[in-house]
């Protein structure tokens, strides 16, 4: 599975990252790859460059200045079309639901709206999902989206996946806040802590207190 930037491991590396501690030292207490951590930054100054933000602040809140940021840089401009297709989708969205809930198939009613039938149940899935996010059994969601068993079956599955997905990931962001929150705890105490743990946990002493000189 990749994990999106706004989940919880992603969410809990930016916000290492933006505190001050270093990409590869957030990288390492998060567990992720340093291929995922420049995809990463790489969307979080996408989209902060997109709030107005300047590239030299941007390089610095986030820590790198290398050769990515020209090919971010290049993003931020080259993608601007997108949100306007995303509001385009969610036009074509209102229009499918519309001719759905009236009976119409998702087969016909993603062909009058122009869209693929696999965009039609793309849509169907994902209203699947927050039907039983809202408390709907799959009897009742199936009922309502007037689906074959199988469909069923497999939208369920892949929502139960999600949600194992979801959990692990929430867990891996708790134990890395504990490691952060026990380091500076130490630190903010006056303790000194072993540079193997500071680096385990992604977070210098020197960030929390000022360093005392050693004995």
């Amino acid at each position: 599975m990749v994990l999106r930037r706004d989940s919880a491991v992603g969410r809990q590396f930016l916000s290492l990252v933006a505190s001050g501690v270093g990409r590869k030292t957030a990288a390492q207490m998060t567990g992720v790859g340093r291929d995922l951590a420049h995809r990463w930054l790489g969307e979080e100054y996408v989209a902060l460059r997109r709030s107005r933000l300047e590239p030299d602040e941007l390089c610095r809140r986030l820590g790198y200045r290398g050769d990515l940021v020209s090919r971010w840089e290049c993003r931020v401009f080259d993608e601007g079309a997108g949100r306007h297709h995303l509001r385009v989708d969610e036009t074509l969205a209102a229009r499918f639901w519309t001719l759905f809930d009236s009976g119409v198939s998702a087969d016909r009613a993603a062909g009058a709206v122009g869209v693929s039938r696999s965009t039609g149940f793309r849509w169907i899935e994902r209203r699947f999902g927050e039907l039983r996010a809202d408390g709907d059994s799959v009897k009742r969601a199936r009922r309502k989206l007037r689906l074959t068993g199988s469909a069923t079956d497999r939208m369920e599955q892949r929502r139960r996946e999600r949600s194992s997905a979801l959990a692990r990931e929430e867990a891996v962001a708790q134990r890395a806040a504990v490691r952060v929150g026990v380091v500076a705890a130490q630190a903010a105490a006056g303790r000194r802590v072993p540079a193997r743990r500071r680096v385990e946990a992604g977070y210098w002493v020197s960030w929390v207190v000022p360093r005392a000189a050693d004995p």
